[in-house]
């Protein structure tokens, strides 16, 4: 018996194909920022870093213009990268302590992307809070050239959280309330 395959039929085949494999665009693992340990070395506290939670718990990727998804390494959602980030961050400034009277947790009220040219940017809303019970509010924009091709736009769009995580801590540690977010008075 002889089957006769249709075009349909194999581009329903390819469509599945391409969805159920999709493309994906890995974030690569956190570097840290020389201005944000320089910034960190200056304060006179040693931190401990708490619990980082997010709105949307678990999300570890983004989809990207129908593309595939934007996702972190070993699929660590995004406020544990963001925590990760920081513990690096502090380690290397010599401010990490596991037993310091003041702990910092973090909430991330949003994570969220645009890849169009012009426009292109990562964004964050993060609520921090100390154990001195004091809190910052730190919202950061991270702009970087957009492409018009799909998969040029969404490889950059990965590219680009490194820095932009960077920046959100240094927005966070160079903020004007920080020496007393971090204060154990």
């Amino acid at each position: 018996m002889k089957y006769k395959t249709s075009i349909k039929t194999w581009g329903i085949l390819v469509i599945v194909a391409v969805l159920s494999t999709g493309c994906s665009y890995n974030i690569p693992k956190y570097g840290v920022s020389v201005d944000n340990v320089n910034n960190l070395k200056s304060i006179k506290t040693k931190i401990n870093v708490g619990e980082f939670t997010a709105k949307e718990a678990g999300k570890n990727s983004i989809t990207c213009r129908g593309a595939g998804g934007v996702g972190t390494p070993d699929k660590t959602p995004f406020d544990q990268y963001i925590k990760n980030a920081l513990i690096s961050e502090l380690k290397l400034a010599g401010k990490f302590n596991e037993n310091s009277k003041i702990t910092i947790s973090g909430h991330l009220d949003e994570v969220d992307f645009n890849s169009n040219i012009g426009t292109a940017n990562w964004i964050f809303k993060l609520n921090a809070a100390s154990s001195n019970s004091k809190s910052i509010v730190v919202n950061t924009k991270y702009e970087y050239e957009g492409s018009f091709v799909a998969d040029k736009a969404c490889s950059e769009v990965a590219q680009a959280f490194i820095p932009a995580v960077q920046k959100l801590i240094n927005d966070l540690v160079s903020h004007r309330d920080f020496n007393s977010f971090i204060s154990s008075n």
